[in-house]
């Protein structure tokens, strides 16, 4: 999913470059991810390597982005996104704005439904929002050629890792994103992606390679009962580690999604 530094108006407060911290490219990560003592995410058994890793600030305002994969061999197994912004400061009528932009107004990506996504299911009021989206990707126009020209920016540092690293990529990924900000919380927005390649994951064998033309698509799934079943599966997966990932960032009671029904 898209990273915070394609807001247009968060953008240009981020004027500063290269907001460090103690990870680096490379680095191997095993067991779980922390951003602190208090945030920290769970990764699955494996050796996780560090393949993208960025900063911005701007005085209190912060944001960190972390990308892991879980490799076999020089193939993708798995890949999960993890990013934290503070948004403290001076700046908070527009960084509601940004935010509200960013969850709800993007024409690429949101929190909103589209044609691609597979379910989405959310929270808004005022500042808060907790969001829930399943979708599969497309991995080479996300990496090579996406509708947003924006990622082609937010993208160098994995396509250089991909091409160092001579990474063999699937087609088609799943993938689920999570995300939530709620000032009466804290002035932290998490977001988390997790990402896997069907392959590894006795998923049935594709036969078409592109985001429009994937079994996977909603417009194309209902044909493919095999892919149907899966995507049940992955949704009801992704439905366990978003209650877990509400636990993890301290989403309020009366914040949290309804997926009772995803069963």
């Amino acid at each position: 999913m898209k990273k915070l530094f394609g807001i247009s108006i968060i953008f240009l407060l981020w004027c500063n470059f290269g907001h460090a911290d103690y990870y680096k490219i490379g680095q191997e990560i095993q067991d779980e991810f922390r951003f602190n003592k208090k945030i920290k995410f769970p990764l699955e058994p494996g050796v996780w390597k560090v393949a993208e890793k960025k900063g911005w600030f701007y005085g209190d305002i912060k944001i960190r982005f972390i990308g892991l994969a879980l490799m076999d061999g020089n193939e993708i197994v798995a890949y999960r996104e993890f990013q934290e912004g503070s948004m403290t400061g001076s700046f908070q009528s527009e960084l509601n704005a940004a935010l509200h932009e960013y969850f709800y107004l993007d024409k690429y990506d949101g929190c909103y439904q589209r044609p691609e996504y597979t379910l989405i299911k959310k929270f808004n009021k005022g500042t808060s929002t907790n969001c829930l989206l399943i979708r599969h990707t497309d991995v080479n126009k996300s990496l090579y050629n996406p509708d947003d020209p924006r990622r082609l920016v937010d993208n160098i540092t994995l396509r250089k890792w991909v091409k160092d690293n001579n990474i063999k990529l699937p087609n088609i990924m799943l993938g689920s994103w999570h995300a939530y900000f709620s000032r009466t919380v804290s002035s932290n927005l998490y977001t988390v992606s997790y990402y896997i390649n069907p392959k590894y994951f006795d998923g049935p064998k594709e036969e078409f390679s592109t985001e429009e033309s994937s079994e996977y698509h909603p417009l194309n799934i209902n044909k493919y009962p095999k892919f149907i079943n899966y995507m049940k599966k992955f949704i009801k997966a992704s439905a366990a580690r978003h209650v877990e990932f509400e636990k993890i960032v301290s989403a309020k009671t009366r914040h949290k999604l309804d997926l009772a029904s995803i069963k």
